[in-house]
């Protein structure tokens, strides 16, 4: 009764700005919302959309605390990552074009102090995640000005796991490395540099990286939930390195002000808030993806060219969050979803299959199986690790994947069991557990013929010795 109680219960706020006649009936998405929450058991969400330079949908749905019943609104905050790296990337540009610092320079001549093979990294590469740093949800919080600048300059050099420039590798630690050049370039905690030079120039007046400011707004708490049990508030607030500077508070309307400004070169409400020389870099790609065939990596968004168009997207979670942005800078289109429990992949497809002009990407499993030479699986075989540890195994000439990893509020993908393997492509694989409910998809990268990495959730993992 109590779960049928807290279902009757969702509500939802509208703000819209629609003309009939020139946009689509964006109504018709709350079927949507609404069955995706009921069967992610996701207590509530926002969702933004921007065409032009406008606001064309904008509306909440559900509660944000399952214990007080309070409901979402499209002004309510969201702890999310979706957008902060470009919050960080465009104040790095900010910087750099006033001459305060050169991105493509090692961030030892700004920050002074740190091991020789993490000072020699650049800015540019930390933004584009080819750093060559680990990946690592540290137990300790980056949640002031002097906390993040001590617990940098504790890494050592085994937060180095390859060359920089060599290969896409998703880090946390790239960007608070990202957030203290701009402290030291500046001479100010980070969070108040970013909010003079871009929250507050585009009148996103509650977005913001202090956990003691959001929570002077109304804010949505995350929430975890298992099988059919209600869902829970996250408990505690998620204190690591998941935090500053890779994760903001922010709502959908805030967000739709940087959406609007990014999509239409710098200009919001008739001024240019960003020069256009910010927003072609920010729109970018940089490096590719060695995972997705076809996706190239920018300032922390995955850009992929899709049937009639070129499609920017990042998709985040943690802590009971999760984040969905997806921009078509082309056709002036951008939207944003926030939810307080888990992702909402049906409502983020459908609502930018009516939003496009042009095909949305094709969602499934991909390729057709292959049949692996005789003697090539062995090659395969061994441990990769990067934070996340992945192990190749062979049983009865058959390949095998499992996944290790029990740290750092990492769990394992495989539930410790070992899924069989198959290959789909000429580096990309295919694990799926015994009943093929559930599988996980990677690539295996060589270096001079021999198998060094296994790109895996964004992240390069190397091959143990």
């Amino acid at each position: 009764m109590k779960k049928l109680f807290v279902i009757s219960f969702i509500i939802s706020v509208s703000v819209s700005y629609t003309q009939a006649q020139v946009y689509p009936n964006y109504s018709q998405l709350d079927t949507v919302v609404f069955g995706e929450l009921k069967a992610t058991n996701t207590p509530g969400a926002a969702l933004a959309i921007i065409k032009n330079n406008k606001i064309v949908f904008s509306k909440a749905y559900g509660i944000s605390n399952i214990e007080t019943g309070a409901p979402v609104t499209t002004d309510m905050l969201f702890y999310h990552g979706g957008l902060s790296r470009l919050f960080i990337a465009t104040t790095i540009l900010l910087l750099a074009e006033e001459g305060k610092l050169n991105i493509n320079i090692p961030i030892g001549n700004y920050i002074k102090g740190l091991t020789p093979k993490i000072a020699r990294v650049t800015t540019h590469q930390l933004l584009s995640s080819t750093a060559g740093l680990t990946e690592e949800h540290q137990t300790r919080c980056l949640c002031d000005t002097a906390s993040m600048n001590n617990i940098i300059h504790t890494w050592k050099e085994d937060r180095v796991f390859t060359e920089p420039g060599k290969i896409y590798s998703g880090s946390h630690l790239s960007f608070a490395l990202a957030g203290l050049v701009i402290q030291k370039v500046t001479g100010k905690p980070f969070a108040d540099v970013v909010k003079e030079k871009v929250f507050k120039p585009l009148g996103m007046n509650r977005t913001t990286y202090r956990l003691l400011e959001a929570i002077t707004y109304p804010f949505s708490q995350g929430h975890t939930s298992s099988g059919n049990e209600l869902p829970k508030i996250y408990q505690p607030f998620a204190q690591n390195s998941v935090g500053w500077p890779r994760n903001s508070f922010i709502s959908v309307n805030d967000a739709s002000r940087f959406l609007i400004a990014l999509v239409n070169d710098g200009m919001l409400e008739g001024r240019e808030v960003l020069s256009s020389s910010v927003i072609r870099a920010l729109l970018k790609a940089y490096t590719i993806n060695p995972a997705s065939p076809g996706e190239e990596i920018g300032y922390g968004v995955d850009i992929s060219d899709n049937q009639g168009y070129r499609l920017l997207s990042t998709n985040t979670g943690w802590a009971g969050f999760d984040a969905s942005v997806q921009i078509v800078p082309e056709q002036h289109l951008g939207m944003i979803i926030l939810s307080n429990g888990k992702p909402l992949p049906r409502l983020t497809r459908e609502a930018l299959q009516l939003s496009v002009n042009g095909q949305t990407p094709l969602v499934g499993s991909m390729k057709e199986k292959l049949q692996m030479l005789p003697g090539e699986a062995k090659n395969y075989v061994g441990i990769y690790a990067n934070e996340r540890i992945m192990k190749l195994l062979l049983k009865d000439d058959k390949l095998f994947l499992q996944d290790d990893s029990h740290s750092n509020g990492l769990s394992s993908q495989t539930k410790g069991e070992e899924w069989q393997v198959s290959k789909v492509g000429d580096h990309y694989f295919i694990a799926a557990n015994a009943d093929a409910s559930r599988s996980i998809e990677f690539a295996l990268i060589k270096e001079n013929d021999k198998i060094i990495y296994m790109h895996y959730g964004g992240r390069a993992l190397k091959k143990q010795e």
